[in-house]
């Protein structure tokens, strides 16, 4: 699921990808209200929250390249503004 909502920070365009409109009647949901307006997240908060669910993941890459393959130094580094590309986090790690 997390890795799921670390899509939101980067999906592009802003607009929800919806099931089709019979595989959405089939299951009981109405097909012209948005799924972000039933969980009441504008795309806004979308994006922070699928930005904090990347740091979330990097974070957890960070430990595990401490603690299973032992390099000591390891830091996340912002290497180009968000203005650029979102994807914009290297990890750096070193004996």
């Amino acid at each position: 699921m997390l890795h799921g909502i670390t899509s939101w920070a980067t999906c592009g365009t802003g607009k929800p990808r919806e099931p089709p409109v019979a595989t959405a009647e089939k299951v009981g949901i109405n097909p012209n209200v948005d799924r972000y307006e039933r969980l009441n997240l504008p795309r806004e908060r979308r994006e922070e929250l699928g930005r904090k669910a990347k740091r979330l993941i990097d974070f957890a890459r960070c430990k595990y390249i401490e603690q299973e393959i032992g390099l000591r130094v390891v830091k996340m580094a912002y290497y180009v503004d968000l203005e650029y590309t979102l994807e914009n986090v290297v990890l750096i790690a070193h004996k």
